[in-house]
């Protein structure tokens, strides 16, 4: 038996006498209100603000009962957008991750490195800490300098490792900037401060006599590979930065979400996201010379986003896909160090590279060598790896343009999948994993 429901012709009248009913109580209590003078002496203060408070009083509980149902409806999807927008740092960023990350920092000395610890001080008065590992002697004022952003979780101590190989066998000196928020640093993790965290390291950087600042190198990973990015697409630094290294990121914070949770992420407005990182937008304005480095194992950032990266890139690029090499330890494979020096030896028209060739049509044999193919000013190239070594290939041929992934709509591959939360091994023992780490170990994946 269905419940009895109230004709529309009673509703309708009650409304329009409770509608009435409340406009005579209002008109009322404005009468009550309106007899006392306006003045702020004899008491009559305290019965004006009175009589105004029984006003608003009554106004909000006829606003409730009429459209009630409708306001609360609407302060809880505020409530959840508000709850949403707060957690997404938590889900971004991890500080403290492998534990005791903000306490403990590995300092260059454990890989034998000379290098001194550096406190600065960012635009907005934020304290951060950092490494700069140098050469020493004549060396010092002539090698290239990286300036090195990290990713999401774990502290600089924890990149040393792979400040390592770009100190020993890239011949670079390396300054390990640690993001507010992280590590000894100062502060709490935010986009923007992130990026002010970037000004401050090449300030530093740009402020030193000991070192040729013509030579300054942004090499981001990951969630740095971000921030580099950005750096280097600003106006007041694109013309400051001699070349850009790109390490497994992604196209942009949306894209990512859209990945690891749902494909309407992508669709979201940016006013509903903390964080955006629009690294494909950015990539767009950097005119310094960019080498992508994909690992094609990662199970993290999709490799397809590395390739919309440098499909959108308008400045000369190049492209390094590392086969049998995930998100955190792509760095260890033998052609990396290869293929950054050769790189950077090539943006400076020093190259004399032995790992590196231009194959020609559809073919991975030897062609003409890099030093040469790199003097022509219109020709851009793309890193290609085999097992054995790594070869360019002229972006002219139409066969060498890589898969364009639009924003928004990347989809993961079915192997693709997370297998851990954190962007440096559980343990943190990152130095260990340097030393021991083989084709078949497992290393731990990040978040971005």
């Amino acid at each position: 038996m269905q419940p009895t429901r109230l004709p529309w012709m009673f509703i309708r009248p009650i409304r329009q006498g409770t509608a009435a009913l409340g406009r005579r109580v209002m008109a009322l209590l404005s009468a009550r209100v309106l007899k006392f003078p306006h003045s702020m002496w004899g008491g009559t203060a305290s019965t004006y603000f009175w009589s105004g408070c029984s006003y608003a009083l009554l106004t909000i509980f006829l606003f409730n009962w009429l459209y009630g149902g409708y306001l609360m409806f609407f302060f809880l999807l505020l409530t959840i957008a508000g709850v949403i927008y707060e957690i997404q740092d938590m889900l971004l960023y991890h500080p403290d991750h492998p534990e005791r990350s903000r306490l403990l920092v590995r300092t260059p000395a454990a890989c034998a490195l000379p290098y001194e610890n550096i406190q600065l001080v960012t635009e907005d008065g934020v304290r951060l800490n950092a490494f700069f590992i140098k050469h020493q002697g004549a060396q010092l004022a002539t090698a290239p300098t990286v300036l090195f952003f990290h990713g999401n979780a774990g502290n600089i101590g924890d990149r040393v490792p792979h400040a390592q190989r770009l100190f020993v066998e890239c011949h670079c000196n390396v300054l390990l900037l640690e993001y507010r928020g992280y590590g000894r640093s100062d502060g709490s993790i935010s986009e923007g401060g992130l990026a002010l965290d970037a000004h401050a390291g090449l300030d530093l950087l740009l402020s030193r006599t000991d070192i040729d600042t013509s030579k300054i190198v942004v090499l981001g990973v990951s969630l740095g590979g971000a921030v580099a990015t950005k750096l280097a697409s600003s106006a007041a630094c694109k013309d400051r930065i001699m070349a850009l290294v790109v390490v497994n990121s992604f196209t942009s914070i949306a894209d990512m979400g859209a990945c690891m949770f749902h494909a309407c992420i992508a669709r979201l407005p940016s006013w509903m996201l903390r964080n955006q990182f629009a690294s494909l937008a950015a990539i767009k304005d950097v005119t310094a010379p960019v080498l992508f480095v994909s690992g094609q194992n990662d199970k993290v950032v999709p490799p397809a986003m590395m390739h919309s990266l440098y499909n959108a890139c308008q400045s000369r690029k190049f492209f390094l896909s590392v086969q049998g090499r995930g998100h955190n330890d792509t760095f260890l494979a033998p052609q990396y160090a290869d293929a950054i020096r050769d790189f950077l030896g090539t943006v400076q028209g020093l190259s004399t590279a032995k790992h590196l060739s231009n194959p020609a049509r559809n073919s991975y044999s030897a062609g003409v060598p890099f030093s040469q193919l790199s003097q022509h000013d219109d020709h851009t190239q793309q890193l290609v790896n085999t097992e054995e070594h790594s070869q360019f290939i002229s972006e002219r041929d139409p066969t060498s343009v890589l898969p364009v992934v639009p924003s928004g709509v990347v989809s993961s591959p079915s192997n693709w999948s997370l297998q851990s939360f954190t962007d440096v091994p559980e343990d943190g023992d990152s130095h260990s994993v340097y030393n021991t780490i083989n084709d078949d170990a497992t290393v731990h994946t990040a978040v971005f």
